[in-house]
Order: C-alpha cells, then structure tokens, then sequence
C-alpha cells in the first residue's frame, strides 16, 4: 500500500512518490485529501490521467507531473499548468513533444521563451517568435535566424502586437 499524503507533501517527496508509482502497472494507493481519504486498486496511468484533468489538482501534484515526459501533452493543456510548469517541461532533457506548445502558450514566462529560442526544432523558435512574452532581444535575433520562416514569423508581429483603433 503506497501512500501519498496531498495536503502536505513537498514537491520533491510527491515527484519520487509518482516515479516509483510508475515502476509498476497498478497498485494499491491510498490518497488522503485533508480528512477525506479512499483506498483502492488502480492502474498509475488513471491516477496521473484523473489528476491531470481534475481542476481542482493540487498544483504540487501537477508540479510533479512535470517529470514524467509522457504526460507533458496532456499537463500543457490543463488550465493550472503556469509558467514555472512550463519552464520544467522546456528544460527536461528531450521537450520537443511538448516544445512548440510551449513556445505558443502565453503563460510560459520570457526566460523560458529566450531557452527555447535556441531549439534546433524551427517549429518551435517560429511558436517563440509569434508569443507575445517574447523578449524583444529574442525576437531580434529569430529575425536574423537561418530559417526563412522563422525570419518571417518574427518579422510579423503576429501575436506580438494589439491593433488599437
């Protein structure tokens, strides 16, 4: 029986928790939300998949959902997945499935779109190019990048700039 105590664990203690979860198909988990807790059998990848579309997912959970490269899809498109959540998932050693929705998403933060920027993937420096959180010195410099579409996405503005009439 594995438990995993919500309201109180660390980041560091719930990312260990889920990696050694993931060493098994199913388990048996005990969850405890405050005073509310239940007991069953259930396969991890459910659990993960629960969490990662409940709202109401503790953000210290999604944090440690970070780590788990094949759920990074799915974590993207959760509304509580924030700025800090995306620059660990642009940092983890192989982000190009999740990379370009990064790139795009308004909530990832400047330095994260600066890192991204230097992505071998053009996809992906053409989604810094068009985030309107990109630092005009990143945008500068995808406008002199080898690829012509990269060039042209930071030429644009498209994203980066409102219309006021």
């Amino acid at each position: 029986m594995r438990y995993v105590r919500l309201s109180q664990v660390h980041h560091d203690r719930i990312t260990e928790q889920l990696e050694s979860l993931t060493l098994a198909p199913s388990v048996s988990i005990m969850i405890i939300f405050g005073d509310v807790s239940f007991s069953q059998k259930i396969d991890i990848d459910t659990m993960i998949m629960g969490f990662l579309r409940d709202p109401n997912t503790h953000r210290g959970v999604l944090t440690a959902i970070t780590v788990l490269d094949d759920y990074h899809e799915d974590l993207v498109s959760n509304p509580k997945c924030d700025g800090h959540m995306m620059d660990l998932m642009a940092h983890h050693p192989d982000p190009h499935r999740v990379a370009f929705r990064i790139a795009c998403d308004t909530r990832t933060f400047p330095e994260t779109l600066a890192y991204l920027a230097e992505s071998s993937d053009s996809s992906v420096r053409i989604g810094v190019a068009t985030n309107p959180n990109t630092p005009d010195d990143v945008i500068k410099k995808l406008e002199k990048d080898t690829n012509p579409k990269v060039r042209a996405s930071a030429r644009s503005g498209i994203g980066r700039y409102v219309v006021i009439s």
